[in-house]
């Protein structure tokens, strides 16, 4: 116990010492510190479609991991037109706002995106500025009937509610990736008896301006309705 008493006056008559015998004085001082602005504009709106619908199995109608497209879908857009804008549009063709909303409607069978640039970067981006959708009647054998999908803006989470691969149904995700950087995709999966632990379901590679296809039932093969995103 002495030994250490003893260690902790030794402790503070350095500390006594070095305060009364330093050199120079410790002075603290605060200086005004400018705040700068900066003025960012938003990234430019660009809506993708997806394209025709898939089909799966092959020439043979047999195969699990070949798929092909139908045919061709129709997609329309509507432009707002606002002063100071460009569309890069459909099947690449540009369109100047002049204050005038401008409709297009052009087919497609690949993934294809929509961009506006705006020079003034003050265009409210949403939907009154441009929205489109695509719309495709088949006839094929193997699938028939009438699709609707909206043409969406890309997100780095998007929630989807349903999907079933019961007997006598198929489901299968469609990832488009319309960017020029390579993009990886997790997913998650909520089945009727909780969160799906399958393999697969993180790491899925999707490249630039590529599309992947991948059939659910090869994630959850026992499981007939899901919420996954």
């Amino acid at each position: 116990m002495i030994i250490r008493i003893l260690r902790a006056l030794v402790v503070a008559a350095a500390f006594v010492g070095m305060y009364l015998y330093a050199p120079g004085v410790l002075e603290l001082s605060t200086g005004k510190v400018e705040s700068a602005e900066r003025v960012v504009s938003a990234k430019d709106l660009t809506l993708t479609c997806s394209g025709s619908a898939f089909t799966a199995g092959g020439s043979s109608g047999t195969s699990t991991s070949k798929f092909s497209r139908l045919s061709s879908t129709a997609v329309a857009l509507t432009y707002s037109g606002a002063s100071g804008t460009k569309l890069k549009g459909l099947a690449g063709k540009q369109t100047t706002g002049y204050g005038i909303r401008q409709d297009q409607w052009e087919r497609i069978k690949q993934a294809q995106s929509l961009t506006i640039s705006d020079s003034t970067g003050k265009a409210s981006q949403g939907s009154m500025l441009l929205t489109a959708s695509q719309l495709q009647y088949l006839g094929d054998k193997k699938i028939k009937g009438l699709l609707g999908a909206p043409c969406l803006r890309s997100q780095s989470e998007l929630w989807l509610v349903g999907g079933s691969v019961a007997v006598g149904r198929e489901a299968i995700l469609i990832l488009t990736n319309p960017t020029a950087v390579d993009a990886t995709v997790d997913l998650e999966i909520f089945t009727e008896n909780g969160i799906s632990n399958s393999a697969g379901l993180s790491g899925i590679a999707v490249p630039a301006g590529s599309t992947e296809v991948i059939p659910l039932a090869r994630l959850s093969s026992d499981q007939s309705q899901w919420l996954f995103t």
